[in-house]
């Protein structure tokens, strides 16, 4: 949704693909996919880095098989260099 508009103002437009994940996970909380996408969007678009974080923490605790959030997740972790924590979402994904 995001992506087919990538001008400043659709970025900051929250009526938009960021409404449409809100409204996913208010629908099942469960949904990892729109955790992922939330996060994307704050990370990409909106540029903050903890809230990204939370949304793929989230994904990736619903569902491991969520590749993007973990992919993601272990650079903010290498980043900050907890090279553990990385190695456990590494094995996560491939025990998933």
């Amino acid at each position: 949704v995001w992506e087919s508009d990538t001008s400043k103002s659709a970025r900051r437009d929250r009526n938009g693909a960021y409404r449409h994940f809100l409204s996913a996970i208010k629908t099942n909380v469960n949904f990892a996919p729109a955790y992922n996408k939330l996060g994307i969007y704050y990370g990409d678009y909106a540029k903050d880095k903890k809230r990204a974080r939370q949304c793929f923490q989230k994904a990736f605790e619903l569902s491991p098989a969520e590749v993007e959030a973990a992919e993601r997740l272990a650079k903010s972790f290498a980043d900050q260099g907890d090279w553990d924590i990385v190695e456990v979402v590494a094995q996560r994904v491939v025990d998933s």
